[in-house]
């Protein structure tokens, strides 16, 4: 981005008006193409499908749609995948019919935890950030997840008293 150019990535004007400007391209997916499985974060965006080809034909119609209409290129990089595995995004594992939150954060929250029972950290300092972890962990199936955090969390609480 040129000097002078441009709104800083992490703004929050950033983020509105990444939302603002590709509404369009939200609702051309969804109510045009008819896509169900998409989701959408900034200028990053997962369409999941069993069919290769329909992904191919979509393809061509968003490309189509953002250089016409929007002006956006795709990033060079863009592809399609098999998603049997399911897709990593923003923070989940992203499968056609549910959405987990990734092992990377679980075990970051994990060590979060052991460094309030070691006293590397206060219990006010654990509190927000399982306030943070179980907000996030609530966009995904993981209620029982969540309550075993909850739970290993008050035991450090606990424990540091």
């Amino acid at each position: 981005m040129p000097d002078g150019v441009g709104i800083p990535v992490g703004n929050l004007t950033s983020q509105l008006f990444a939302n603002i400007y590709l509404d369009a391209l939200d609702q051309f997916i969804k109510h045009e193409l008819g896509v169900e499985a998409y989701i959408r974060y900034m200028d990053d965006f997962v369409i999941l499908s069993p069919d290769k080809e329909q992904l191919r034909s979509w393809l061509a119609r968003i490309e189509q749609f953002l250089r016409e209409e929007l002006k956006l290129e795709f990033n060079p990089k863009t592809t399609i995948l098999a998603a049997k595995n399911g897709i990593d995004f923003v923070g989940y594992k992203h499968r056609a019919t549910h959405r987990k939150v990734r092992k990377d954060s679980i075990k970051r929250i994990k060590r979060t935890i052991k460094k309030c029972e070691s006293g590397k950290i206060t219990k006010e300092q654990l509190q927000k950030s399982i306030q943070s972890w179980t907000g996030h962990a609530g966009h995904a199936d993981s209620y029982n997840l969540r309550k075993k955090i909850e739970t290993l969390a008050e035991a450090a609480i606990e424990k540091a008293a």
